[in-house]
């Protein structure tokens, strides 16, 4: 799955290739935003910045931000 996971001001922006699963976790484990749709992109609002782990389908990956 081609993946792009980018800090945009107020949260994440990604962007897929395909529809899949995604999840973004804080460092501690918290889960901030969860999505089952058939979207191929996805803007998720967060508050603070830090560093967060991004599941998309069975692959994670870190996006500061």
């Amino acid at each position: 799955v081609q993946t792009c996971a980018l800090p945009i001001s107020d949260g994440i922006r990604i962007t897929l290739a395909e529809a899949a699963p995604v999840a973004v976790y804080s460092l501690d484990g918290r889960l901030l935003h969860q999505d089952n749709t058939a979207a191929t992109e996805h803007n998720v609002a967060l508050g603070n910045h830090g560093i967060f782990l991004v599941r998309i389908g069975a692959k994670t990956i870190k996006v500061v931000r």
